[in-house]
């Protein structure tokens, strides 16, 4: 989900461009020199450099995020668990299966393989009865990145144990499982990812204030003029995507040129933004099998 401080990071890194000249929203030629552009409203000895004409690294004015509050916004919010997919990652484990039949007493292998990843669901399935129709289902899902191959078929192991007249025992990266019952099973067995969906449950309509600070009429309108020109073209492109792809949109709310009455000689130039971005989470899903969905071969219960 997108935070305030992705929020600031990216509102940074649009004006930053922009005055780089490499922005492609603004057709404009980078600026010389750059301004120095931070977060926060800036402190009294920054723009006492500002006036005097002492900042860092020959620049000549200040650009400051400053963030004025939010407010919580349910009545717009899109209910993104029914507008997205679910979403499955490519699993990073493998099962190879030595049979897809199991008569009574007698055994399958489950041989494993790959470098398991977070959410992959270790899954066996034993189908009986007319077409399949009844079934018995084990399953172990990965909890983190750091789980071994070892350690993800020792716990799928310990899950097949639990299924009634199933016995299973790890040699290596190879599960053993026997069949104690008297019915005769089809057998099913193969790493998927578990799925998740996309949920929106509110959104933030966020005020930012951006200020230009700059020690002449000059510098107030070299800089202002590249920042108007972002915003506008920010609002004309509904806004920018934060580093976890949420789009925040973006509307200019008032633009206010003033001269400083505190300082002698200090310019500003105030943007004040609205910044409408999604608050989203992960819910899961189920895990998606790759079971062909056919009367022989019916969807395991989870």
């Amino acid at each position: 989900m997108a935070t305030v401080q992705m929020i600031w990071d990216e509102l940074v890194t649009q004006i930053t461009t922009a005055m780089q000249g490499t922005n492609p929203l603004v057709n404009l030629p980078a600026v010389n020199p750059l301004p120095i552009i931070g977060e926060d409203w800036p402190a009294e000895k920054g723009l006492k450099a500002v006036a005097g004409g002492t900042l860092p690294d020959g620049a000549t004015s200040i650009i400051s995020i400053f963030d004025r509050g939010a407010e919580k916004n349910i009545t717009q919010a899109i209910n993104l668990f029914y507008a997205l997919p679910p979403v499955d990652n490519a699993p990073g484990a493998a099962i190879t299966l030595s049979g897809t039949l199991l008569p009574p007493g007698q055994t399958v292998t489950l041989t494993g393989s790959g470098t398991p990843i977070q959410n992959d669901a270790f899954c066996l399935t034993l189908m009986s009865g007319p077409s399949d129709s009844t079934q018995i289902f084990a399953k172990y899902i990965v909890p983190n990145n750091t789980t071994t191959l070892s350690a993800a078929l020792t716990a799928f192991t310990a899950q097949i144990n639990t299924l009634s007249g199933i016995s299973a025992a790890l040699v290596g990266s190879a599960i053993t499982v026997t069949n104690n019952n008297q019915g005769i099973y089809d057998v099913r067995s193969e790493v998927v990812n578990t799925g998740y969906f996309t949920q929106e449950p509110y959104r933030w309509l966020r005020e930012v204030q951006v200020t230009l600070w700059t020690r002449s009429f000059a510098d107030r309108n070299l800089y202002g003029n590249v920042l108007e020109q972002l915003f506008t073209q920010l609002e004309l492109n509904y806004g920018f995507l934060t580093s976890d792809q949420s789009a925040c949109r973006v509307t200019v709310k008032d633009d206010l040129v003033q001269k400083d009455t505190q300082l002698t000689d200090l310019y500003r130039r105030d943007f004040l933004i609205c910044i409408d971005y999604p608050v989203l989470y992960q819910a899961p899903a189920y895990d998606i099998e790759t079971i062909p969905q056919t009367y022989a071969s019916p969807i395991p219960e989870n």
